[in-house]
């Protein structure tokens, strides 16, 4: 049998047309098929008789009444397996073409329906994912990293993992609170998942770069920064993080070059003022480091930073310069600083710094106790602070007390192996003590870990007078006020040697 729309050939007995999908009525007895009409006044054909050299003639079998036996038979096909009715024979149509085919036609459509299942059933077979909650739960994390709130940030970020364990920044963002937390190892594993969940993420290449800074893998971290900034050229915040790497190694023009950087990027981002800040501080260009200051305290007057670093900007520009009004414009700041924050351990080495400017400049011994309780708070509060023992020393040594001095400078040096100021002011410690080979070795030390630093070519000059090495000294004098015009005491020297 045969399909009247198509024209296939079918097996006897077929419903569906396997071609195009049209049901196939059963053929009529002994007439034609229904939707094939027979030409007016023509008689019903009887089937054709097969061929004698296969069988053998047999007598016509009997036909239903009002179709003669003897009726002419046209010609019809002939298939192998015997004939048909010549009225069942359908009329041919022209070919489609394939891809117009009924049945790839509804090939195509049965797989789009299949895909649409398959994604379906995907989706409904998580019924925790929230892309959107997760969406919102990492930006707030985000949010709360920004403000250091670092406990809240992960809590949150846990939150938002709990919605869509897919979510990229949500690693993201747990990596970067667990920076804040001190937890490097475990700030890596996010990093490295969020990556792996988006590998052209920059943030998750900025979080992990920092989390190698933290652990002191400088190689590891620069990679970072750089693939951080490849993959997105406007990353200001991975400027501002590649910078103070480069400012922790005292690589300081590849410092402001990226703080700047960062700036033009955007021009509202206080924590690069206040890292550039830093770097112009380490250079002694001391105005420059307290217009940075002033201007992140100006984008936001509660930022703590900017007050820390510009009260130290104020005190090392007292020691050098010998301005002790400096030293009561920098407690001001430390004390804005710890009113914001209670538990800075930094600003409180800073004020104890201020209290031994001021106490040696106004000869008031009181101000050393102050300087003394304002270290122990800032040990307190971080029992590991090297500089709150730097700063013990240098009040003893004020005290006249050098021997308490050493012990404290050399817990400091074995907290911090690379404290520069360590190292110079025990090297004081020694020149006070007439132990010149020991000072000059701590001089030598502090100059090696802090080329910028005036005060230690100062004190080697001192070192290299009291041994009667006058060209040394003057050379040395040179260079501090060579790194640091406006370092008086320097100043003195050379005029006191007639230079």
């Amino acid at each position: 049998m045969f399909c009247t729309r198509c024209g296939k050939e079918l097996p006897e007995g077929t419903r569906f047309c396997k071609y195009c999908g049209r049901e196939v009525p059963p053929p009529v007895p002994g007439g034609a098929a229904p939707g094939v009409k027979a030409a007016e006044g023509s008689v019903r054909a009887a089937p054709k008789q097969a061929a004698p050299e296969r069988v053998a003639p047999t007598p016509a079998a009997p036909q239903p009444a009002g179709i003669p036996t003897s009726a002419p038979q046209p010609e019809t096909p002939q298939q192998e397996a015997g004939g048909f009715p010549a009225a069942a024979i359908p009329v041919l149509r022209p070919a489609r073409p394939w891809w117009k085919h009924p049945l790839f036609l509804g090939s195509i459509a049965f797989l789009l329906v299949a895909a649409v299942a398959v994604i379906l059933a995907v989706t409904l077979s998580s019924p925790g994912y929230d892309r959107a909650r997760a969406e919102q739960l990492a930006r707030e994390a985000g949010d709360l990293v920004e403000e250091e709130r670092y406990a809240e940030a992960l809590d949150r970020a846990d939150q938002a993992m709990a919605a869509d364990p897919t979510y990229a920044p949500t690693y993201c963002n747990r990596a970067r609170a667990r920076n804040g937390l001190g937890e490097y190892e475990e700030a890596l594993a996010d990093a490295d998942k969020a990556i792996e969940l988006d590998p052209a993420y920059s943030e998750a290449y900025r979080a992990r770069g920092n989390s190698y800074r933290y652990l002191k893998d400088y190689e590891r971290a620069f990679a970072d920064y750089d693939r951080a900034i490849e993959l997105d050229p406007e990353n200001f915040r991975a400027y501002n993080n590649r910078a103070y790497a480069y400012y922790e190694q005292k690589k300081y023009q590849l410092a402001l070059d990226d703080y700047n950087s960062s700036i033009k990027v955007n021009p509202d981002y206080k924590r690069s003022y206040n890292g550039r800040g830093d770097v112009y501080l380490a250079i002694n260009n001391y105005q420059a480091a307290l217009a940075d200051y002033d201007r992140a305290i100006s984008l936001d007057p509660e930022f703590k930073y900017a007050y820390n670093g510009r009260g130290n900007a104020r005190v090392k520009m007292g020691n050098a310069h010998k301005r002790p009004e400096e030293y009561q414009a920098a407690l001001a700041d430390y004390d804005r600083a710890i009113a914001l924050d209670p538990e800075f351990a930094a600003a409180y080495v800073g004020r104890g710094n201020a209290h031994v400017g001021i106490g040696e400049a106004y000869a008031r011994p009181e101000e050393y106790q102050a300087a003394l309780a304002d270290y122990d708070k800032a040990l307190e509060l971080d029992a590991e602070n090297s500089n709150a023992y730097v700063g013990r020393g240098w009040a003893f040594i004020k005290m006249g007390q050098c021997d308490k001095a050493l012990a404290e400078l050399s817990k400091a040096i074995e907290l911090d192996p690379e404290n520069a100021w360590a190292y110079n002011n025990r090297g004081v410690c020694y020149y006070q003590l007439q132990n010149y080979e020991a000072a000059m070795a701590d001089s030598n030390k502090a100059i090696a870990l802090e080329p910028f630093f005036s005060m230690p070519y100062y004190n080697r000059g001192l070192i290299h007078q009291a041994l009667g090495n006058r060209e040394a000294a003057i050379a040395d004098y040179r260079k501090a006020l060579e790194l640091d015009p406006g370092y008086e005491l320097a100043r003195q020297a050379l005029a006191n040697l007639g230079v």
